[in-house]
């Protein structure tokens, strides 16, 4: 018999900066979650993404509810049953050009809601012209966390064959 499991997992409040060409230069579009205003709609250049569980599973929406600065933040809500779902992830994230050798800092601040093995990411991940993964890198938050965290990538550069990044802010757990 499936148990079912509500978790709120993460309120995520995204000040992304990726330096490229121009020192701590903002190119992503709507980094903190502000647009639209409002609570529980679609934030503007941001897209969900999700391996499990199921579409009906997952929200991803803005939050006036708590936030670290501004008066948003993005946030995800998953709704899983134990037993028969593994690796549960889901996200939002953001696509922007970037060069082979150009300097990449990104940052966020998240807020994990449940500290039942939750594990909330900041993650880049380099692409190629065709789409295809050249590298990713990434920082976790600590596991258990459920205060406003920092996480930051710094200190590297876009390999070579990359023509475009996407941010990734992530959230996953494991059920067994």
């Amino acid at each position: 018999m499936k148990k079912a499991l509500f978790f709120s997992l993460v309120l995520i409040g995204a000040m992304i900066i990726a330096a490229t060409g121009v020192a701590n230069a903002n190119v992503v579009a709507n980094p903190g979650f502000e647009n639209p205003m409002g609570d529980n709609l679609d934030p503007e250049n941001w897209f969900g993404m999700r391996a499990n569980p199921n579409a009906p599973d997952v929200e991803m929406k803005t939050s006036t509810a708590q936030h670290y600065a501004g008066l948003q933040s993005g946030r995800i809500t998953m709704t899983a049953y134990t037993g028969s779902d593994f690796n549960l992830w889901a996200g939002f994230g953001q696509s922007v050009n970037v060069s082979a050798g150009d300097p990449i800092f990104a940052s966020a601040w998240l807020k994990c809601t449940d500290d039942y093995g939750t594990n909330a990411k900041l993650q880049v991940e380099f692409k190629d012209i065709n789409g295809a993964e050249v590298a990713k890198t990434y920082a976790t938050a600590p596991n258990g966390t459920i205060d406003w965290t920092y996480l930051q990538i710094s200190g590297i550069t876009a390999p070579v064959g990359t023509v475009s990044a996407i941010y990734n802010l992530l959230v996953d757990k494991t059920l067994v």
